[in-house]
């Protein structure tokens, strides 16, 4: 399939020729509500959500993580912690994570678990598109290896894969300013 011209290209962003691509949507793939998340997606999110607003209780991710995790729980968090960290390393690429009462999720956490998920079911075109949404090229490497490190810890409570996250065409990837028409 033709990318549309105004969209990204496979070859511009697996090039790097594209560092972000912060402004386009995401299409929605049963991520949009805390609700509907399974028990994983729910404590990827609530962790991330409690470490980006200063690790509040993070007594109790660890708890969560151990009881989720079993034996595993200490690698897994480690490298949700550090990949956490890489996210907003630079802040002018600094993922939106919204506050721990949010219902809804913010694309970029979105994004994030989805490109766990991915990462869970060996897709590396898909979780390509999605390092690029939430990273600089800069930290790509490293991001995808410390979230590689969470999907193998979360492999007894794998992610939901929910529909085909976007392809690295682009054709399914909405420009903010149009998602507002839609």
């Amino acid at each position: 399939m033709q990318a549309l011209p105004h969209l990204p290209s496979n070859d511009s962003i697996a090039s790097g020729a594209i560092d972000s691509v912060r402004g386009w949507r995401l299409p929605r793939h049963g991520y949009e509500r805390v609700f509907g998340l399974t028990r994983s997606e729910q404590l990827l999110l609530w962790s991330a959500r409690r470490w980006r607003h200063g690790r509040h209780r993070w007594d109790q991710v660890e708890q969560e993580f151990r009881l989720a995790l079993g034996p595993d729980w200490a690698d897994g968090l480690l490298a949700w912690d550090l990949a956490l960290d890489l996210l907003h390393l630079y802040p002018a690429s600094s993922p939106q994570i919204r506050n721990g009462c949010a219902t809804d999720l913010s694309d970029d956490e979105q994004a994030l678990l989805a490109l766990v998920a991915a990462l869970q079911a060996g897709n590396p075109v898909d979780a390509s598109l999605l390092l690029a949404r939430l990273a600089p090229q800069a930290l790509r490497t490293d991001l995808r290896a410390a979230l590689e490190l969470v999907a193998e810890a979360l492999r007894r409570l794998p992610l939901p894969v929910r529909a085909p996250v976007p392809p690295m065409d682009g054709a399914t990837i909405i420009p903010l300013r149009a998602a507002a028409s839609h």
